[in-house]
């Protein structure tokens, strides 16, 4: 501003210079004193408001500073805040931008976890659905083997109560939860005498057995890791004649057995045989020459099938015992005892494991104790007249008895040599003549008459109430 005032003062002092000239021109060039005192003149005229408008000029050029200086102060402000605006909007731009991205990002999470959840609720219904379906196949499957099972059981005496829908064993009877009698039609056997000891004989065969390698032994040994029952071999080597034995002593072919140790898990019996109240009680298979093979191998003529007969210990009905052991579901590992029946069907079911089969040779036998002692469940048997009367019934009954025997080209009735009638041996005499011929006063003479010769290959065998060497029992 300043120097814009010296400009402006130079200016003004040249304009007068250049009117002083021109007026000089006008008035010629003469140097009189006129002339110079005019030219003085005005050149005070001049000088003097040359210095007013100096001071003027310094004030103006002053208060344009200070007005420039403001005006630039207020650019700078302006400036400033315009930079100030600039950047708080590129910051709430750069704000938005951040929480659009965020919210993006949250946007994608949730996406991604609801994605998730419901890949993770496909699984999860997968799997239940899959659960589901393999629950009801085993269900299903639980169901038909039940049902399957229930039938055999039925095929073979089983039978449900129509009072009180108990599923009860086979052959008893009456209901173990009712007490009420069964519906008509079903097969029942009336209760074995409490503590009545009883042997059993099984002869079976096991198809193409010497063919697929396998022995008694082995038999004996499967057996027994099925569960108790134990079972032990004695008898004869497969292709030798020595005796062997697959635990204990050998004792052959009897229904005593021996204490073995190595059983006590299945526990001692409870029950005194023969004095005997340790006993141990394990079943026994021995060979036997009755019972024929099917099938052969060609010229040869050797056996293929696997021919033996299962003989029981001395057994004795328990019916406390089977009724626990039957509420316990066949469990047997966790019982001390069972009673006779119950021991034979557990050792049937683990004998039809193995694959057992019958054939037109095989038969069974039961041996009833015939004692005279105090400890005879049925006392009558102990007896001359109890025997003589199950004599007299029997050879009255035998066609009876013959009818509920399967029936058999070669083991049936009077056809087969180790089964041979009772009746038949009494010749043409009539019923009543043969009941007047047991009426005997001695067990020589009624065994006799039953058992011609000592024969005991008839259907009711006594010979063993007379050898002395032999419990004495009625087969």
């Amino acid at each position: 501003l300043l120097e814009s005032a010296r400009e402006a003062s130079t200016s003004r002092f040249n304009d007068v210079n250049v009117n002083i000239f021109a007026l000089a021109a006008i008035q010629g060039q003469g140097e009189d004193l006129g002339y110079i005192q005019a030219q003085q003149n005005l050149l005070q005229q001049y000088q003097q408001p040359s210095q007013q408008d100096d001071e003027s000029a310094n004030i103006a050029a002053a208060i344009a500073a200070s007005e420039y200086d403001e005006q630039q102060r207020q650019r700078r402000l302006q400036l400033l805040e315009e930079r100030e605006r600039k950047r708080r909007r590129k910051q709430q731009q750069e704000e938005e931008e951040e929480r659009q991205r965020q919210h993006a990002l949250q946007l994608q999470r949730e996406e991604q976890s609801a994605a998730d959840k419901e890949f993770a609720t496909a699984i999860q219904q997968s799997v239940q659905q899959a659960d589901h379906i393999q629950v009801n196949k085993e269900m299903e499957q639980s169901i038909l083997t039940e049902h399957q099972a229930r039938t055999q059981e039925r095929n073979v005496g089983a039978w449900d109560c129509l009072h009180c829908t108990y599923a009860n064993p086979p052959f008893v009877p009456k209901c173990k939860m009712c007490h009420q009698a069964p519906h008509h039609g079903v097969l029942v056997f009336q209760p074995i005498p409490p503590k009545l000891r009883f042997g059993l004989e099984l002869e079976m065969i096991i198809p193409d057995g010497i063919h697929d390698g396998f022995d008694l032994k082995w038999l004996a040994t499967e057996l027994s890791k099925l569960g108790p029952p134990r079972v032990e071999f004695h008898g004869y080597s497969q292709g030798t004649n020595k005796l062997e034995s697959s635990g204990g002593e050998i004792l052959g072919y009897s229904h005593k057995t021996t204490q073995d140790p190595k059983i006590s898990k299945f526990g001692p019996t409870q029950i005194e045989f023969y004095g005997d109240s340790n006993e141990a009680r394990y079943w026994k298979i021995v060979t036997d020459a009755s019972v024929q093979s099917d099938n052969t191998y060609g010229r040869s003529g050797r056996n293929r099938d696997l021919c033996f007969e299962l003989v029981s210990p001395i057994l004795c009905e328990d019916e406390e015992a089977n009724e626990k052991e039957t509420s316990y579901g066949n469990n047997h590992e966790n019982h001390d005892r069972m009673g006779g029946l119950m021991q034979l069907r557990v050792i049937m079911e683990n004998f039809r494991r193995l694959g057992i089969a019958t054939n037109s040779s095989c038969g069974f036998h039961v041996h009833v104790d015939a004692t005279d002692s105090r400890d005879q469940a049925v006392p009558a048997l102990g007896t001359l007249e109890g025997v003589k009367r199950i004599s007299q019934c029997f050879v009255a009954l035998e066609n009876a008895f013959d009818l509920i025997v399967a029936h058999s080209n070669t083991r049936n009735t009077n056809r087969n040599k180790y089964c041979k009638s009772n009746r038949m041996a009494f010749g043409m005499l009539s019923n009543r003549q043969r009941w007047d011929r047991l009426e005997v006063t001695t067990y020589d003479g009624l065994v006799n008459a039953m058992n011609p010769n000592n024969d005991r290959y008839r259907k009711l065998n006594l010979t063993n109430l007379v050898k002395p060497n032999r419990a004495s029992t009625c087969e």
